[in-house]
């Protein structure tokens, strides 16, 4: 009667451990997927060629907010927005495209992606002491990396340009989130 009890407390417990082991492979594996939510830093120049003169002119700085749906490891949708001031203009651009990268996994099971993205942003320029506007839209490219710990939370750094009518924008970001 002993062994009996033995063998099922034997075999019970080969199967949790079996069952833990997949559950927490399953995490590892969807740790990667689903969707994301972040906040943090943007800071926006615009340059242009005018007659051989280049021109760059700092347009702010501010907030971003930014939101991504990661299919995988490697393909993601993602869509953001800043607001950006700077003495007397005010920016707004949102944004919505795609990345492509290659999570690599580390040993504490946090992982580094270096991405690139594409999409289509709309730039929104207003000077705040005159009623001059800008609204234009354009195609953008960029590039960022991205470290995420085990625990859900992120930092995401972040480069891109788009072209407008011969003007350059160029957003830089720095963005603090979480996975959900």
């Amino acid at each position: 009667m002993g062994s009996g009890i033995m063998k099922k407390l034997r075999s019970g417990l080969v199967l949790i451990v079996g069952l833990m082991s997949g559950f927490a492979s399953a995490q590892d594996f969807n740790r990667l997927e689903g969707w994301s939510l972040g906040a943090g830093y943007s800071d926006t120049d615009y340059s242009a060629s005018l007659g051989g003169f280049s021109i760059t002119e700092d347009a702010g700085s501010g907030l971003r907010l930014e939101t991504t749906y990661n299919f995988n490891g490697f393909a993601a949708l993602k869509a953001s927005y800043e607001n950006n001031t700077k003495d007397e203009l005010k920016g707004h651009t949102l944004k919505a495209g795609g990345e492509l990268g290659y999570s690599y996994v580390l040993s504490d099971g946090s992982f580094i992606k270096p991405y690139i993205e594409v999409g289509y942003a709309n730039h929104r320029i207003e000077g705040t002491t005159t009623t001059q506007k800008v609204n234009e839209s354009a195609a953008f490219g960029g590039a960022g990396i991205r470290f995420s710990t085990n625990y859900g939370f992120y930092v995401d750094f972040g480069a891109d340009r788009s072209k407008m009518d011969g003007v350059n924008v160029t957003q830089l970001s720095a963005t603090f989130g979480m996975k959900f």
